[in-house]
């Protein structure tokens, strides 16, 4: 009977894009001394679990959640005590939690599963919950942006299900989906499209096909089209995915998927007045459904946000990130303990602050102006320090950058805001904090680096070493996975893809149980975060120039000071910028292979100084007046890697 509960539960977890109708449910009232008797116990219990998930199949998630938790704490007093119950209970509240949009709370029950699996005798009920939980951890790291650990964990959920139910289709379907759209999220699009064609084979068998799943991987393949900006695919699946959009009831997720896709749709057709009515349509009809879940209503508004703000609807955007804002704050103060979504917050703010600096620009008023100016920089000295909380508390070595890049407008807005007011005032000190914010902002991203070169205690630099040491375990999988031979069988393959994902998994383990727990840990990383203004003083004292860039999502500041003055400007950048700062380094490892052919190295010395010519004009311009006999650059993100001794002696000649 318990197997047959957990494959049930299985298949409606994994599931998540098929919702029953909604039904009114009363809890029904127990004599809670008659709960000594074990049959009746069982029943009691029994009937908050089905009464939980008929709240969850109504969307009433917080009335789950407490049926569940019921139905817990009644097992809990068992001896001895039912672990396959907890397991069953756990996954059903896990469900609701991550519906409810409370990630954490979600993500902590799954984690207890794996433990909990672990001691079961029954190899297939021990597979099953695994698999089960590993794809629930999975679903919960995708809604918190951490696509890399997400995958991971499908990965893991791939190899159990391969192993053990070969037979059961739709969990191949729904794993290779999952795997597909994670891939589309880390634009790996080569991947994606594989997954999502052979989740597309398996939906058509008997037992999985429905009408919601094929439309879901319709929405796929357009999203797929339209990042590879395919045209000719994306009116093909946007034309199939409307035929059976006009017919179906969506659930609230795959509601609000479509019309960030029908959204991004009209902007690649050039319709931007049918983009904004896709955003006033989707909010409507939202309006009047039950669904008032606060990241479904969240997901919508922040994706609707960029847009408005880039086509001038300030009003509307900003009603929405107050709505959002309204839903996600339980006061009105950035308490990163209070708020179930940072991610969404953060987004939300940040938006708000970008608002904020585009209406300032309109103050004709000089004094205004300024006023305004600096309300934007320190909003967003408020949202670095809760940027900052959200990667501690996050803290996973393969999944940290992304989350960073994704929040990197709050470092964007306040620099912006900072070379207005420069230009207005010509207060150095303007140009002193944009070098701190930009120095932050690599700190942020190289902040396992500085943990590793700072840390005094004992414990973190073990810990480190431990990680060090699965560093070099994942380099060997994955040169042995490089190496396989062209007619290796896709399970070896798989099995190869599970012990890196193993791998990953126990690093971000240990970085969470372990690194986490250290207070010395803290305290020197967040330390190490911004350097100090004396610092930078001396620097400036002792004749140093300072030479550092900050890339925004187009624009690039540029930023260096010395005892000769300051200079910081903003200028555009591109993708062909960057295309040339990498021709320049792959030319100067190239020299070797000229020498010996005299034509060769004239073309060599010739791409050479024309790229130095553009790049130097593109990264220095005329901040060069300032520079002194000695220059520090400090590498921020693209010019991490770049080499600048090369470019100014190559200018300087």
């Amino acid at each position: 009977m318990r197997l047959l509960f957990l494959f049930i539960i299985g298949a409606f977890s994994l599931s998540t894009d098929v919702f029953a109708t909604a039904e009114d449910f009363s809890p029904p009232e127990y004599d809670w001394e008659e709960l000594e008797d074990v049959e009746v116990r069982d029943s009691v219990v029994l009937n908050y679990y089905r009464e939980g998930w008929k709240s969850i199949q109504g969307h009433d998630h917080h009335l789950a959640v407490e049926q569940f938790a019921t139905a817990r704490s009644i097992v809990e007093a068992y001896q001895p005590l039912d672990t396959l119950w907890i397991i069953d209970i756990n996954e059903a509240k896990g469900l609701a939690l991550t519906n409810m949009g409370s990630l954490r709370k979600s993500l902590e029950i799954n984690y207890e599963n794996t433990t909990l699996a672990e001691g079961l005798e029954d190899e297939e009920v021990k597979a099953f919950t695994l698999s089960i939980a590993y794809n629930s951890i999975a679903v919960i790291y995708s809604k918190m942006k951490l696509f890399e650990l997400a995958q991971d964990y499908y990965y893991r959920a791939l190899y159990i299900d391969s192993k053990y139910f070969g037979d059961n289709l739709e969990f191949h379907y729904v794993n290779h989906r999952n795997l597909g759209i994670t891939s589309l999220q880390m634009n790996d699009y080569q991947n994606a499209a594989n997954h999502l064609d052979q989740a597309l084979d398996y939906l058509h068998h008997e037992g999985v096909y429905s009408r919601d799943r094929e439309l879901a991987l319709h929405f796929n393949f357009l999203q797929l089209a339209l990042e590879t900006d395919e045209q000719n695919s994306a009116h093909r699946y946007h034309r199939l995915a409307s035929e059976i959009k006009e017919s179906t009831r969506l659930n609230p997720e795959l509601f609000v998927y479509g019309f960030e896709l029908e959204m991004k749709y009209q902007l690649m057709m050039g319709d931007t007045t049918a983009a904004i009515d896709q955003i006033k349509a989707a909010r409507s009809n939202l309006a009047e459904t039950n669904y008032h879940l606060p990241f479904i209503l969240c997901r919508l508004y922040i994706s609707a946000a960029p847009v408005l703000i880039e086509l001038g609807e300030y009003i509307l955007a900003e009603e929405l990130l107050d709505h959002c804002l309204d839903l996600q704050l339980p006061v009105r103060e950035l308490d990163i303990d209070l708020i179930d979504d940072p991610g969404i917050v953060l987004k939300a703010k940040s938006f708000q602050t970008k608002i904020r600096g585009k209406k300032a620009a309109l103050t004709e008023s000089e004094s205004e102006l300024k006023r305004k100016l600096l309300s934007v920089y320190r909003d967003s000295e408020e949202q670095i320090e809760m940027l900052k909380t959200f990667i501690t508390g996050s803290l996973i070595p393969h999944s940290r950058l992304r989350l960073t890049r994704d929040h990197f407008s709050v470092f964007e807005n306040g620099i912006a805001a900072l070379y207005e007011l420069y230009l207005l005032t010509e207060n150095e000190d303007y140009a002193k904090e944009a070098i701190l914010l930009a120095d932050q902002s690599r700190s942020l991203l190289l902040l396992e680096e500085l943990v590793l070169r700072m840390s005094q205690s004992d414990e973190v630099q073990l810990t480190l070493a431990e990680d060090r040491l699965l560093k070099n375990q994942f380099d060997s999988l994955s040169l042995l996975r490089i190496n396989l031979p062209p007619d290796t069988l896709p399970m070896v393959e798989l099995e190869i893809k599970d012990r890196l994902a193993e791998v990953r998994i126990k690093r971000e383990e240990l970085f969470r149980n372990s690194l986490l727990q250290q207070p010395d840990y803290h305290s020197q990383m967040i330390e190490g975060r911004r350097a100090k203004t004396e610092t930078l003083e001396e620097l400036i004292d002792d004749g140093m120039t300072l030479l550092t860039h900050f890339f925004g999502e187009s624009e690039l500041y540029i930023l260096a000071i010395s005892r000769r003055g300051v200079y910081f400007n903003q200028k555009s950048h591109s993708e062909k910028d960057l295309e040339n700062m990498r021709d320049f380094r792959e030319e100067i490892e190239r020299f070797p292979a000229v020498m010996g052919s005299r034509t060769d190295y004239r073309r060599h010395l010739a791409k050479m100084h024309d790229l130095a010519d553009r790049i130097f004009d593109q990264l220095i311009g005329d901040g060069h007046r300032v520079f002194t006999d000695n220059l520090l650059v400090i590498p921020v993100d693209e010019t991490s890697v770049f080499p600048f001794g090369a470019l100014v002696s190559s200018f300087s000649a």
